[in-house]
């Protein structure tokens, strides 16, 4: 039996679906993604820093965020920021949080964040300042992933940090999840 909020929700998203193609409103794409990106983070848990530096270099999202520029008169067209500078950040960032559970700390939770507010606000500036797109990702990758082996290093937990979190499985050279069996 399907339970009345799983309805409920369908229609709520059936009815914004609809209304953003009916309208491409920037509002309506806005609510989808973030949607998404939601979804995708409750879904995928990432198990090592291995993994999260590949997957920084591999992951392209074509779907987007539209941000409309306010500080401009008259208001010019959206500012764009790509799912994939949320949901890399986001699985790195929920490791991050696991592994600093994991060791009883806070430290590598707490220069995470740090580090992706200072990468988005440094985008944002660079943005302001040339009037030019820039690449989320050019920003963030370095500034989660640097910070945060400096202080593994410093703290002698690099080799945890680099291996993750136990799963019972094996990874790849290429941080792919083998079969138990391997």
């Amino acid at each position: 039996m399907v339970a009345v909020e799983n309805i409920i929700n369908f229609c709520i998203c059936a009815l914004v679906l609809g209304v953003w193609l009916l309208t491409k409103h920037w509002f309506f794409n806005d609510v989808l993604a973030v949607g998404l990106v939601f979804f995708m983070l409750k879904m995928i848990k990432l198990y090592s820093y291995k993994v999260g530096a590949i997957v920084a270099q591999q992951l392209n999202l074509p779907i987007k965020i539209e941000l409309p520029l306010i500080i401009s008169q008259p208001m010019q067209p959206c500012v764009l920021l790509g799912l994939g500078d949320m949901v890399f950040p986001g699985f790195f960032i929920d490791f991050i949080y696991r592994f600093s559970k994991k060791l009883q700390t806070n430290i590598y939770f707490l220069v995470a964040i740090f580090c992706y507010i200072t990468a988005l606000a440094l985008c944002g500036i660079v943005l302001v300042v040339y009037e030019q797109p820039q690449p989320a990702l050019f920003y963030i990758s370095p500034l989660l992933l640097i910070p945060l082996m400096i202080v593994a290093y410093r703290r002698d937990e690099h080799r945890q940090l680099w291996n993750g979190l136990e799963t019972g499985r094996k990874l790849s050279n290429e941080g792919r999840l083998l079969s138990k069996g391997n």
